[in-house]
């Protein structure tokens, strides 16, 4: 059971691009943080091979029902 004052985990979207593609896709992750998703992202991209630009990262706000932008401290690719 989770103690009061604990931090949670939220939902976190990364919408980027891979390299040569003009698309956008998307992934989520769980994280308690906007770069502890970052840094999930780029494990999954450098895992699997992928060079991607992220456009930008969204945490969904449960109490609005609706994706908030996060603030990144640069564009990084992957």
């Amino acid at each position: 059971m989770r103690e009061k004052g604990d931090p949670t985990q939220e939902e976190f979207r990364i919408i980027y691009a891979l390299e040569g593609s003009i698309d956008l896709s998307t992934r989520h992750f769980m994280a308690f943080s906007p770069e502890e998703a970052m840094s999930m992202f780029e494990f999954v991209s450098k895992k699997n091979g992928l060079l991607a630009t992220v456009e930008k990262i969204e945490k969904w706000n449960r109490w609005n029902s609706s994706w908030e932008v996060q603030d990144l401290v640069e564009n990084k690719t992957h």
